[in-house]
């Protein structure tokens, strides 16, 4: 990880850790949902932190390959088959590392959203 992803994922945790929920939206325009909390997809599941793992939820534009065995994959109502995992709504306990590879991939700079 460069210097830029550190210090964008130094940031983001301690956001986190001051809000519980946040939108972060990159400059290209897209946006994912971050939340941490007792019932939530993150480590730890408390309100104090500092997190290890983190929930992501709604996320747009291009989602990075290392998030793929966190999604919380959909199913196909008609096929009963799964979905692809880049459509999932939910990514699960994902590393605050892994917030890097979204940001590089979208050219973001982490611009918090309220």
């Amino acid at each position: 990880m460069n210097e830029y992803e550190k210090e964008a994922v130094r940031a983001i945790r301690d956001y986190a850790e001051s809000r519980r929920n946040m939108w972060l939206q990159a400059p290209n325009g897209a946006k994912l949902s971050l939340a941490t909390g007792t019932s939530l997809y993150c480590t730890p599941r408390d309100k104090s932190g500092p997190y290890t793992h983190v929930e992501v939820g709604f996320p747009t534009g291009i989602i990075p390959d290392s998030w793929k065995e966190y999604a919380e994959v959909p199913w196909d109502s008609e096929t009963g088959e799964p979905m692809n995992w880049r459509e999932a709504d939910i990514y699960a306990w994902l590393p605050v590392e892994l917030l890097a590879d979204w940001l590089v991939a979208n050219s973001a700079s982490p611009k918090k959203e309220d």
